[in-house]
């Protein structure tokens, strides 16, 4: 399974073209809506889609999972409403995840644990944040680059069509990448084909992803696609963190939380 979420977070990073670096919220911005959407309806619409999943050698773990993706304007929220393997008896597992790709922010809460955590995913792009003239500016640290650490690296994306998916227009894109650390016999490989809605800014519509890792045979396939599709404008309220929830000193905090 860690093959697989390193795998998707390689992808979503990918199409989605996000900065790495990720730093926490302050305290005092429990609610993500960004306010640029009240200002536009469009683009809004309500999505419901399924998972299914394997992991392990020979497919030792299997499941799949519902999903409801509601989008308005810059927001986008993720909602899982079940989890279900039939390798393994699993606790119900249940959250929402909200993008606000105008401010930046991913916010995650559960509301079995009444509990959520926000990090940014960028600079903040509402403007400069107010600075003291006189504060002087901290001096940078050199950074090492990443590449130091890799032996192979080998990435290659393409478009591959343009067609029609849950009556929508999209565009496919194959995605192929290769990773080996520095001095390890260790590799992965991963492949994945997506379709993009051509109207919606980078939701798929489906996914198709694979990956494993050598030695070991440490593989994982995961599938994504899109079920019911409608124009619709979510309310706002349904973008923001509910009253009263704690924020969590970590995500893991917000998931386990019961």
């Amino acid at each position: 399974m860690r093959t697989l979420l390193v795998c998707g977070a390689i992808l979503a990073g990918t199409v989605a073209a996000a900065p790495a670096a990720m730093t926490p919220v302050p305290e005092a911005t429990p609610v993500s809506a960004s306010p640029r959407a009240t200002a536009t309806a469009a683009p809004a619409f309500s999505a419901h889609a399924h998972v299914n999943f394997t992991a392990g050698a020979n497919g030792a773990v299997t499941g799949d999972a519902q999903l409801v993706v509601l989008q308005r304007a810059n927001l986008t929220r993720v909602e899982l409403l079940s989890v279900h393997s039939d390798a393994m008896a699993l606790p119900p597992i249940a959250g929402t995840i909200l993008f606000d790709r105008a401010s930046r922010t991913v916010t995650v809460w559960n509301d079995r644990s009444r509990r959520y955590y926000a990090q940014h995913i960028g600079p903040n792009t509402f403007g400069p944040s107010p600075r003291p003239a006189a504060a002087p500016t901290p001096p940078v640290a050199p950074q090492a680059s990443a590449l130091r650490d890799l032996d192979v690296l080998e990435f290659s994306m393409k478009l591959t069509e343009h067609t029609m998916t849950a009556g929508l227009p999209a565009t496919g894109l194959a995605i192929e990448l290769r990773v080996a650390p520095h001095g390890s016999h260790a590799s992965a490989h991963v492949t994945a084909t997506t379709l993009i809605a051509d109207d919606y800014a980078f939701f798929p519509l489906t996914l198709d992803l694979s990956a494993d890792v050598t030695p070991g045979d440490r593989t994982a396939h995961l599938t994504y696609a899109v079920d019911s599709w409608q124009p619709a404008l979510p309310p706002l309220t349904m973008f923001r963190v509910p009253p009263g929830y704690v924020r969590a000193s970590s995500l893991f905090a917000v998931l386990a939380g019961s």
